[in-house]
């Protein structure tokens, strides 16, 4: 997640619902189990959140439960919404057995929630904010996962891809502005460096089947 304040150009009134990311477990079955579009999450405090497209979540290794991270939105908007780490249900699921063995677990507090006026940010200045936001995100990104890669594999940035997810404006550094937050995400290609190498020295050159290539 990344944040950059722009300045502020007036006030405009907004309706807006909380989101954020939980782990859904599976420990009904070793096969993987379909949760629907819009599958309700109820928090322990009684607020009902919702998935927007349907997702499978893996089967269960052993005692271990399969898991899947998915976004869940508030089924309405407001502050009341906004809540920290909690587990939830899956109310769809109540008077079955597997009510008790397909559950979620906040990974972040779910935030974003509001009703009322909120200062805002004029059309230029947001896609100039969120083009700066971008760039910064995708380098950081690019740079994170290079330093994980293991020292016998190769990361292409060619072939890797950036996505984007507008998150909800905050105060900015200043009273007179707006902070504009944005979460990316990465996926990148990866090759075994020997792997790689073989491959591509296919036909180049003389070899034994068992000579190494660098």
């Amino acid at each position: 997640d990344k944040g950059l304040s722009v300045p502020a150009s007036g006030e405009k009134e907004v309706s807006r619902k909380a989101s954020g990311t939980i782990v859904v477990y599976n420990n009904a079955s070793t096969e993987p189990q379909r949760l629907i579009e819009n599958t309700r999450f109820e928090s322990a405090n009684g607020k009902i959140y919702r998935i927007a497209s349907a997702i499978s979540v893996p089967g269960k290794k052993g005692k271990t439960p399969g898991s899947l991270e998915a976004v869940v939105t508030a089924d309405a908007p407001g502050e009341s919404y906004n809540i920290g780490l909690t587990d939830f249900t899956v109310p769809g699921l109540k008077g079955t057995p597997r009510y008790q063995t397909i559950y979620a677990r906040s990974k972040t507090p779910i935030t974003g929630g509001f009703i009322g006026m909120e200062k805002g940010v004029s059309a230029e200045d947001l896609a100039r904010g969120k083009a700066a936001l971008k760039e910064a995100l995708s380098q950081e990104l690019l740079s994170r996962a290079e330093a994980e890669v293991p020292p016998d594999f190769i990361l292409f940035p060619s072939l890797s891809s950036t996505n984007f997810e507008d998150l909800p404006q905050s105060v900015g550094d200043s009273g007179g502005s707006v902070a504009i937050n944005m979460r990316g995400s990465l996926h990148g290609i990866m090759f075994k460096r020997s792997d790689l190498a073989t491959a591509l020295s296919l036909g180049k050159a003389p070899r034994a089947a068992d000579d190494p290539v660098e």
